[in-house]
């Protein structure tokens, strides 16, 4: 299945200084959640790349490689307009 290219609007968003929060959780399904340090997406707008600080989103990023299931939600604080990616 192809992966569907995000919306112009969300690209925008993406690089408008938005506060960025990724969730995830491990196998016991207790949650973790981290705030990225960046964003950026790739120029056909279907993959995006976060930036995350090694040492206080360990968790966040052992529980991405152990099973990949995340949510990520980008808030510009100027207007508030959010969206969360899954």
């Amino acid at each position: 299945m192809a992966t569907k290219r995000l919306d112009d609007s969300v690209l925008e968003l993406l690089g408008s200084g938005v506060v960025i929060y990724v969730a995830t959780r491990d196998g016991a399904n207790t949650p973790s959640l981290a705030t990225a340090m960046g964003v950026r997406a790739d120029s056909d707008g279907r993959t995006i790349t976060l930036y995350l600080p090694a040492q206080s989103a360990a968790e966040t990023v052992n529980n991405l490689q152990a099973n990949g299931l995340f949510a990520v939600t980008f808030c510009r604080p100027s207007d508030d307009k959010t969206v969360q990616l899954k």
